[in-house]
């Protein structure tokens, strides 16, 4: 059964069961986690997966992610846990990160 979250300022961020999602292929992996490509209710999404022992890490980026609304930043959908780790379930940036579009795109002047 999914619950809803909303505080001050944020939009809302669903509680959802891990059965809601099934993920596909990792596409990243970070010092927090590893993001995978998910379907969550038949969309397209990203999702990371952080161990249970970066708790406080989590619900850090969790608030901060819920308080962040604007067209060109990915948005938390929802989050859910496991035995093993804790879930973001996040809007899919299709063409992959900012970081790597950047890192792909350098130009270097050298005179």
């Amino acid at each position: 059964m999914a619950s809803v979250s909303k505080s001050n300022n944020t939009h809302i961020t669903e509680k959802i069961d891990t059965s809601e999602v099934r993920l596909q292929e990792r596409i990243d992996k970070g010092s927090f986690g590893t993001v995978h490509k998910a379907i969550w209710r038949n969309r397209k999404v990203a999702v990371k997966l952080i161990d249970k022992e970066q708790e406080k890490d989590f619900k850090i980026e969790e608030a901060q992610l819920s308080k962040l609304d604007h067209k060109n930043i990915v948005r938390l959908l929802a989050t859910c846990r496991d035995k093993e780790n804790l879930w973001l379930v996040m809007e899919l940036a299709e063409d992959g990160s900012l970081y790597k579009e950047q890192s792909l795109n350098i130009t270097l002047n050298i005179h």
